[in-house]
């Protein structure tokens, strides 16, 4: 991908841009999750810097954000790398995040198949899964999917895993408030985005410090406490990213893999 010509812009432009987004959609129409996620900086920079990880791996200029919801990403992918960018978004859940989508001038489809994609296989030069893989009804059938519609030696970019032994995730499950139905390892990722035809050229933790995003910390982060916490965290984090065996317990996981086209018998 050709290098972003707004390198100028450092990372408080695109936190600021988000939090404006945030702030724009829920005068218009109150969503849980924009109000969990928005309301506190040290989350909204948590997803510039995931973004801003990945965006020398990103390969253009047709790009699929795959399970985008309010399509986050997207936001920062467009103002980063400026109109050049084709970007489309799909999800099972019905379009919500209209000003998101808007600012992304993003090219939405829903989806009525848990997995099957509506688009030409060989389509898409990069796919974004952005805390998706997690969610997903059947991960190897959704793999084989964004298999097809890359294009070889397109780019596959998985954020937001949660890690299998993360902290947080240990809480939640021995206080029963629902962690994520399915966590992962580097190495059970890796595995798993090998065994679908993808070449993994790096993976790791990010954003390794807690968010209090789920439903029983949520009231905690509202407080003036809870908010610097989190913001204080959120700084910590690139360091903790890679301070083991700290990270071990982090909060998510990467990777970002390649497609590679298998000859048959070879």
């Amino acid at each position: 991908m050709a290098e972003s010509k707004f390198k100028d812009r450092d990372e408080q432009y695109y936190v600021s841009e988000l939090e404006r987004l945030f702030k724009k959609q829920l005068e218009t129409e109150w969503d849980g999750y924009l109000d969990a996620h928005g309301g506190n900086k040290g989350i909204v920079t948590g997803h510039v810097r995931s973004v801003m990880r990945y965006l020398p791996y990103v390969k253009g200029p047709k790009i699929l954000d795959w399970g985008c919801y309010h399509a986050i990403d997207s936001c920062v992918l467009r103002a980063a790398l400026g109109e050049s960018l084709n970007l489309h978004g799909c999800d099972v859940l019905e379009k919500r995040g209209a000003e998101f989508h808007t600012y992304a001038s993003l090219r939405f489809k829903h989806l009525d198949d848990p997995y099957d994609l509506p688009y030409e296989s060989q389509s898409f030069d990069t796919v974004i899964a952005s805390g998706v893989i997690e969610h997903v009804t059947n991960p190897s059938e959704s793999l084989k999917e964004l298999y097809r519609v890359l294009k070889d030696d397109g780019r596959l970019i998985v954020t937001y895993a949660p890690n299998e032994y993360s902290f947080t995730e240990l809480v939640q499950a021995a206080l029963m408030t629902a962690p994520h139905p399915r966590r992962y390892t580097r190495k059970s990722l890796k595995r798993l985005l090998i065994d679908h035809g993808f070449m993994v050229d790096k993976c790791g933790f990010h954003e390794s410090t807690p968010t209090f995003t789920s439903p029983f910390f949520l009231k905690y982060q509202k407080t003036r406490f809870g908010s610097f916490l989190v913001k204080a965290m959120s700084k910590m984090s690139p360091l903790i990213d890679r301070l083991w065996p700290v990270n071990l317990i982090g909060q998510n996981i990467y990777a970002w893999g390649r497609r590679v086209h298998y000859i048959a018998g070879a």
